[in-house]
């Protein structure tokens, strides 16, 4: 974030604190409303993960098996910046990628053992959407502290 251009989303340039993604802003803080909102965003969220997860993999992953790694490592980025679209900086969307690459193995690993491309989607979806899983229970436990007061 400290490289210029890479501290920069959309939410920030209309002025908005916080995180988007929850709909935390700096003008719910001290309220109820500062863990009421990302709860509720999170219990919309929650059943959708597994959806979104299988057609981001879809568009991200599927047919990885025949591309170079050159295309493998564009998609990898290009998975990464498309959450720039919810607000989020480039520099954090960037960081997504990892994130990718990851699911971009469990997909190749997948398809190398199966040699189905289905079976390989499957596989990378159930690996991402347990990563959002993880980040959604993260998420959960810091609305908590926030809401006990800590």
């Amino acid at each position: 974030m400290a490289v210029p251009g890479l501290a920069w989303g959309w939410w920030s340039s209309i002025g908005g604190e916080g995180n988007p993604v929850f709909g935390s802003s700096d003008a719910t803080a001290g309220s109820a409303l500062e863990w009421l909102i990302p709860l509720a965003f999170m219990a919309m969220l929650l059943p959708a993960l597994p959806l979104f997860a299988h057609a981001e993999e879809n568009i991200f992953r599927s047919g990885a098996e025949h591309w170079t790694v050159t295309k493998r490592t564009l998609k990898t980025l290009q998975f990464g910046l498309v959450h720039a679209i919810i607000g989020i900086p480039i520099g954090a969307a960037l960081a997504l990628s990892i994130g990718g690459a990851y699911f971009m193995r469990v997909y190749l690993r997948e398809y190398a053992g199966t040699h189905s491309r289905r079976q390989a989607t499957l596989e990378s979806t159930a690996a991402h959407t347990a990563y959002n899983g993880v980040i959604l229970v993260i998420v959960a436990i810091a609305l908590v502290i926030t809401a006990a007061g800590g």
